[in-house]
């Protein structure tokens, strides 16, 4: 990890207390949410400008909360914002290709949303979603489902 990553490393205090190095929007205007679509405006969002920047989306319109990813990859993802374990909020891992649950247990995943560590036996919700221009819209019908950490079998 270099200096000029958006988002800093946990430490053992933050994963004990739960909390998340995602931002919350310092634009409060840079999304929407309509029916089954929840908008951003990309360049309202500086949070998710360079790769590897996050945006966690919680609001009260929203059934669930959202964590919007510019990975690495330079690719833009959404995701339900509870792990698989137990619901708790996720994190992109600074530098690496990878989520991971904010927890001192650290369930990790790719970002298709397998879980790549032994702590957790279910995917992470990906949501659906495109980007044209400078809008990304993510389909958010499945935060009307039960989270991962909450279904049977």
């Amino acid at each position: 990890m270099t200096s000029t990553h958006p988002l800093k490393a946990t430490n053992i205090f933050q994963r004990l207390f739960c909390v998340t190095i995602s931002p919350l929007p310092s634009d409060t205007g840079c999304f929407a949410v309509d029916g089954d679509r929840l908008t951003i405006l990309i360049d309202r969002a500086p949070e998710l400008a360079p790769a590897g920047g996050a945006l966690r989306i919680e609001d009260a319109r929203l059934p669930d909360r959202v964590l919007v990813v510019h990975g690495e990859d330079g690719q833009l993802r959404a995701f339900r914002n509870r792990c698989a374990c137990g619901g708790f909020r996720i994190d992109p891992v600074p530098g690496q290709q990878k989520i991971r649950c904010c927890t001192p247990m650290q369930s990790s995943y790719d970002y298709a949303g397998s879980p790549l560590s032994r702590t957790v036996n279910r995917s992470l919700d990906v949501l659906p979603s495109t980007v044209e221009g400078t809008t990304l819209t993510v389909d958010i019908r499945a935060l009307r489902q039960p989270a991962p950490h909450q279904r049977k079998g």
